[in-house]
């Protein structure tokens, strides 16, 4: 049986189930009496009428396609009471309204009594099988979710958790309000796009050369995650000072796939990438996520000696390839190379108050990189911060500077708050992340 969902358009999928309150001379013994729960799933649709989405509110069908939901079910003192996973043949259409369509649920066992529900969508039948008889403090136990950023969004699968516990009373009259409840989810992933301003200021740096591609790689991605966050401010494993583990992250220093910028692209797309949710304490460099630009550059110049004198020509190659920087004074600038000897010759050449030879940066296949990092940077204590589905959405306004050889952290920068200047510009917005409409079916 395929029930197919039909245009979702809202932050995370909504699993619907409508609350009530009860007085407290309403509640019940904790173990209760048998009864039953229904769970209708509302997913809010896009009207016809509406026009098109933006590109940057705009996600996929992966982003959205639910596959399975787990509906765990606590006391009130935390312990462990239901569990129940829905698949398709579980649903049946309710009925559309201007602003959802509504599917319900068969009955789900339970017993009487205050109650919290959680539920998890797209979670694999073993992870979920963990919290089967645990009580509630185990959906911060991050040994529960041994997930990499991968298996979090695979395609169909996208994996999501309640906001916060729907709380309700319920009562052994079946058909009774207070027998559904409310639970909103979210993905554990937060996205990232980048795009270049249309009008992009290069002025600086094409005073040295010319840009050819821009591209962009998320890296340092948290590996120690919680399936519930349910705290403010949100605190994942790595929160607190001193607990950083080199061990703890993913694509540390580099990354192997880069995507292109928007407005570099030949086609103009808006890329996007994902990333686990990533807090700390201190806010460090080495603990944050951050997206890494990458900019494909050409100098303008080659220095070379002429026999006499150190002295300028056209820089001789026309693609990107391997360069060498030497800068040998702020104020005399940077001097580029094509020939490492060359470099080496002139650094030698140049050294300094302590007699030293200035350094020779080597740029690999003409790459320099610059650091954008994320969070939300207007609010404390969450700058910096990445949270899970929230949508990033980096604007590069300008480019100051030639960049680092490299995508690691320079040595002595690691342990500094990303407060400093970094070379690039970016405005960072936090995006309401919703879908284009489309059809969706629960298999």
């Amino acid at each position: 049986m395929k029930i197919k969902f039909f245009a979702i358009a809202a932050l995370a999928v909504t699993a619907v189930f409508s609350s009530c309150n009860r007085d407290n001379d309403a509640i019940l013994d904790e173990k209760g009496v048998s009864t039953t729960m229904k769970v209708n799933i509302s997913f809010p649709n896009t009207p016809s009428t509406r026009a098109p989405l933006p590109e940057y509110e705009r996600g996929d069908d992966a982003e959205m396609s639910v596959t399975s939901v787990d509906v765990f079910i606590y006391h009130a003192s935390g312990v462990f009471a239901d569990h129940q996973r829905l698949t398709s043949g579980a649903f049946t259409f309710k009925g559309s309204t201007s602003e959802a369509d509504e599917y319900t649920t068969t009955e789900i066992a339970t017993t009487t009594g205050a109650k919290a529900v959680f539920v998890a969508i797209n979670l694999p039948t073993t992870v979920a099988d963990k919290f089967v008889g645990q009580p509630v403090s185990a959906l911060r136990d991050e040994d529960n979710l041994k997930l990499t950023l991968a298996q979090l969004t695979t395609t169909n699968n996208f994996i999501m958790f309640s906001k916060e516990p729907a709380e309700s009373i319920f009562v052994a009259d079946k058909n009774d309000p207070s027998n559904k409840v409310t639970v909103k989810c979210q993905r554990l992933v937060a996205k990232v796009a980048v795009e270049a301003l249309n009008s992009l200021d290069l002025d600086a740096i094409n005073k040295i050369g010319t840009l050819k591609t821009l591209d962009f790689s998320v890296l340092n991605i948290n590996k120690r995650l919680f399936l519930y966050q349910g705290l403010s401010p949100f605190k994942d494993p790595n929160w607190a000072d001193g607990s950083y583990n080199r061990a703890d992250f993913d694509k540390v220093d580099a990354s192997t796939v880069y995507n292109p910028v928007k407005g570099f692209d030949a086609n103009n797309v808006l890329h996007t990438e994902y990333s686990t949710e990533n807090t700390s304490e201190m806010k460090t460099k080495k603990e944050i996520t951050r997206v890494a630009v990458r900019g494909g550059f050409i100098p303008k110049l080659e220095t070379y000696f002429d026999g006499s004198n150190w002295t300028t020509r056209t820089y001789p190659k026309t693609s990107l390839e391997t360069f060498y920087a030497v800068t040998h004074s702020i104020t005399e600038g940077t001097s580029f190379f094509s020939v490492q000897a060359d470099a080496i010759s002139y650094a030698n050449a140049h050294k300094d108050a302590n007699d030293d030879p200035a350094e020779v940066l080597r740029y690999i296949d003409g790459y320099c990189y610059w650091d954008v990092f994320l969070g939300k940077t207007n609010e404390v204590p969450n700058k910096w911060d990445v949270l899970r589905n929230d949508y990033y959405k980096c604007t590069i306004t300008k480019i100051l500077n030639l960049g680092r050889p490299d995508s690691k952290i320079p040595g002595g920068e690691e342990d500094k708050t990303p407060d400093n200047d970094t070379g690039i510009v970016a405005d960072i917005e936090i995006l309401f992340w919703v879908v284009k409409k489309a059809d969706y079916e629960l298999e």
